[in-house]
């Protein structure tokens, strides 16, 4: 059975000829050249189903090869060849359009799986190629998330290392989850570790595992993170938290490839993928001399940034109708109805804790609020009563004064009611008012408790 037809480039003629004998064998139909000009003619007019090219030739550099085959054909597949010193080079690669990247000395297997990875995607639609599964997980509609899973899609393919970007409670975890799903290494573990949750002390056993009597309680020989990872994703989270010795010894088993049990005397081979995460800004902390160059350069090769809840501000209502949906499971409630007022505060809270704290609220609304009742204001966590950060101070450069003190004057209100419990006498001597001129602002702000009763207040 023919599997595909490959163009293979590269002034090495010994690589061309045992890389061109070794695709055959593969069933794969193969043409070579070591011209990368003459190459570049042929792509335009073979039909080749994939174009394999070094991106180190004297002639002409491979992302020039790149370009003037995708600049003619956009939607060739093409995977470039590239040295440990080129990595940088792979990567603006497939910036300019290459679909992958293999590293050199390219062993037979790992060239093999690269391309049936590549014909893997081709053979599924665009929309198919990074998988989400809506039954577990939303991520969002947003253009800025479209733009995160997109990158999320190009690094699933390629095994660098990869840095996710994004303060906290942004969903890190679950963009790293998506990759190593969509990943040639998906029918393997996802083992994740919070490094900033794992004391220092035992830090080490927790990566690298030990061997029984190698400390009071080793009773038995544990594998360690590391080596659970075995063909599958090692996903580092705050990994800005480590200290420069954890640093180090991270650094040497992912160069090595190896590592040693605590108390053990064997090397143990390690084989995954690694994605790193964090909060904190490691660049600054390489200068301030707290997190290693090495390590930030080794992890850093594909990087994604989490732009905050308040930046996709699109996103926040399919949040809060997947969590509402998720909790009423959890709890066994009917969905509960949310008032207008309380939709318009959680679009417009600044959201500090991102996706976390939201999710927290909703969970919240859940835990205290009454069956078939419909949520309040009053059913809010103070905190996003009181933000500071209102539509009103998000639009206010497009506000006519007399608007912008009308909506002033009427957020105001109707926090202070909401504060004392819509108690009008309190809140009327709080703020300085009469309750007559109270009732008259809240008549002409149309504010409603909903069920509200004044009756002896």
């Amino acid at each position: 059975m023919k599997k595909g037809k490959i163009l293979l480039i590269d002034d090495d003629i010994a690589f061309l000829t045992i890389t061109e004998k070794i695709l055959g064998y593969a069933g794969y139909r193969v043409d070579t050249d070591s011209d990368p000009a003459d190459a570049i003619e042929r792509a335009d007019l073979g039909d080749f189903d994939l174009i394999i090219t070094d991106l180190v030739m004297p002639q002409i550099d491979g992302i020039e090869v790149i370009k003037s085959i995708l600049a003619r054909h956009p939607h060739k597949k093409i995977l470039v060849l590239t040295g440990n010193a080129t990595i940088e080079t792979a990567v603006e690669a497939m910036k300019q359009g290459a679909y992958t990247y293999i590293e050199k000395p390219v062993e037979s297997d790992r060239l093999l799986r690269k391309i049936e990875e590549v014909f893997y995607f081709e053979n599924h639609s665009e929309e198919e190629a990074l998988l989400i599964d809506d039954s577990e997980i939303y991520v969002g509609e947003s253009p800025e998330i479209a733009k995160v899973l997109k990158m999320a899609e190009k690094i699933a393919r390629v095994e660098s290392g990869t840095l996710i970007l994004g303060e906290s409670g942004t969903g890190k975890e679950v963009i790293a989850s998506l990759i190593h799903k969509n990943s040639n290494r998906r029918n393997g573990p996802f083992i994740k570790i919070n490094c900033a949750a794992i004391p220092e002390s035992l830090f080490e056993s927790e990566l690298f595992g030990f061997v029984r009597g190698a400390f009071t309680g080793a009773i038995k020989d544990t594998k360690g993170k590391m080596e659970l990872a075995r063909g599958g994703t090692l996903f580092l989270d705050e990994i800005g938290d480590l200290t420069l010795l954890a640093q180090t010894k991270i650094l040497r088993a992912i160069q090595e490839k190896e590592i040693y049990r605590i108390g053990g005397e064997s090397s143990v081979e390690i084989d995954f993928r690694l994605i790193c995460a964090t909060n904190k800004d490691l660049r600054k902390l390489v200068e301030e001399e707290k997190f290693r160059e090495d390590l930030y350069y080794r992890i850093n090769v594909a990087t994604i940034h989490l732009p905050p809840l308040r930046e996709r501000g699109e996103d926040i209502d399919g949040f809060i109708e997947y969590y509402r949906t998720e909790f009423a499971k959890k709890f066994e409630k009917q969905i509960p109805v949310f008032s207008k007022e309380v939709m318009d505060c959680l679009q417009n809270y600044c959201w500090p804790g991102n996706i976390r704290e939201l999710k927290n609220v909703i969970e919240r609304i859940y835990i205290f609020g009454e069956v078939n009742k419909e949520v309040t204001l009053l059913d809010l966590p103070a905190e996003i009563l009181n933000n500071d950060h209102s539509s009103l101070l998000r639009n206010e450069n497009n506000m006519q004064y007399k608007d912008a003190k009308y909506e002033f004057e009427k957020n105001y209100i109707e926090k202070m009611l909401i504060k004392n419990n819509w108690n009008v006498s309190k809140t009327a001597e709080e703020i300085g008012l009469s309750r007559r001129n109270l009732h008259e602002k809240i008549n002409q702000f149309q504010l409603n408790r909903g069920g509200f009763n004044d009756s002896g207040r």
